[in-house]
């Protein structure tokens, strides 16, 4: 399968819509979670990747989450040399648009099927 990306949408908890593009040969799916200001969080999937190969591929892997409504663009890149990236979590705090807004992005790779 070539390297190159994908792209995908999604919506959290809010409404609020994201352009996802990914690698298909990496990413399984993205789960963002929304701290809330008063305490406590709601976690949700954001975007599920359904047309993925038997196998994943390992070395550098990128994925970019973009959402207009609140002027984030995020941005990853891993090089993982001979490895494999078991995924990725951030966390991004919302200025201009998105201020008070605190969201954790997690990255799920694909199932590591050789190892059953």
């Amino acid at each position: 399968m070539a390297r190159h990306n994908r792209e995908g949408k999604g919506q959290d908890q809010l409404g609020r819509t994201y352009a996802i593009r990914y690698q298909p040969d990496w990413l399984w799916r993205i789960k963002v979670t929304v701290k809330k200001p008063e305490g406590g969080s709601s976690t949700r999937i954001l975007f599920r990747n359904t047309g993925f190969p038997q196998e994943p591929v390992r070395g550098t892997v990128r994925t970019s989450i973009r959402c207009r409504e609140l002027g984030l663009n995020l941005d990853v890149s891993v090089d993982a040399g001979d490895g494999r990236a078991d995924g990725m979590t951030g966390t991004w705090k919302g200025r201009g648009k998105g201020r008070g807004t605190e969201l954790v992005f997690s990255l799920i790779p694909l199932p590591d099927r050789s190892a059953t």
